[in-house]
């Protein structure tokens, strides 16, 4: 899908067919995806953040997928491990989150063409949907993990507890965000560790795309989020809550042949060396 690539940090006078990643942070986030999925699974970089984390241009990016969507590109999951705060001194605050915003307004064309987006609740360990900085006394909101059209991703340790630095808040799932195994850029050994919720999200994004490219079922978003839903481990409070959403999803609810599309209910999941060992070279092994 490199054809589509593009890269949207024009403000830096990058070219916009320069999509390479010169952090790594993209690499390690596509690596965790690419991990998990299916060969018919593809990665299409977008590139709208520069190598300081500024000088984005999400909204055009969005309006650029959004294009590929209507123009037929089978588009079907959208990762966004990236994010950022806004704060009361912005003249419009409050029509963040809802149709006067022109960030929400692009994630809800995807939600309306059946493409799910997946993003990093953030690592402030605040509520992203409205909090207070005593220090600075202003109010702030995380865009876009508090807006209610993308799929929010919190982090949890290997004991399931949740991370110190996970926002909560506007929640949908829970997803390992501690000492994550990923791709390293430019690396002679090929991997590294990190923690935050942008290595939470692409777990989740990994499960969507899977249960999406399974050709024997034909599944629509709407229901992919709800067999996730249904089969999500409960985690702290009774039902859902503000930390882990709907909690942790259990694989071995649907542990789908990759090879040949067919559903195996009862097979074993080697969860546990995925998720907490890092061990994401072997992600795809059932028995």
């Amino acid at each position: 899908l490199t054809t589509y690539a593009r890269n949207f940090c024009t403000a830096d006078n990058e070219n916009p067919l320069d999509y390479q990643d010169k952090v790594g942070h993209g690499t390690g986030v596509a690596s965790i995806i690419t991990a998990w999925t299916p060969k018919n699974v593809k990665i299409l970089p977008i590139k709208c953040i520069n190598s300081i984390g500024s000088n984005s241009d999400i909204i055009t990016a969005l309006k650029y997928i959004n294009t590929l969507v209507e123009n037929g590109l089978n588009i079907k999951v959208v990762n966004c491990s990236f994010g950022g705060s806004i704060t009361n001194l912005s003249d419009d605050f409050d029509d963040y989150g809802t149709e006067n915003d022109l960030m929400y307004i692009e994630y809800q064309k995807l939600k309306d063409a059946g493409v799910i987006a997946c993003a990093s609740s953030g690592n402030n360990n605040v509520d992203n949907r409205y909090y207070h900085s005593e220090n600075l006394d202003l109010i702030f909101k995380v865009i876009p993990s508090m807006y209610d059209n993308v799929i929010t991703i919190s982090s949890i340790s290997s004991g399931k507890y949740k991370s110190g630095f996970s926002n909560y808040g506007k929640v949908d799932f829970t997803a390992p965000g501690e000492k994550i195994v990923y791709a390293r850029k430019g690396s002679t050994r090929g991997y590294t560790k990190g923690s935050g919720t942008s290595f939470s999200s692409p777990h989740m994004s990994a499960i969507f795309a899977i249960l999406l490219s399974n050709p024997a079922e034909n599944y629509t978003s709407n229901q992919v989020i709800d067999l996730c839903k249904i089969s999500a481990t409960d985690l702290g409070s009774a039902g859902y809550d503000k930390y882990f959403g709907y909690g942790l999803i259990d694989l071995r609810y649907f542990v789908i042949n990759q090879d040949t599309g067919r559903e195996f209910k009862n097979y074993k999941f080697y969860t546990n060396l995925v998720w907490w060992k890092g061990r994401i070279y072997i992600s795809k092994i059932c028995k």
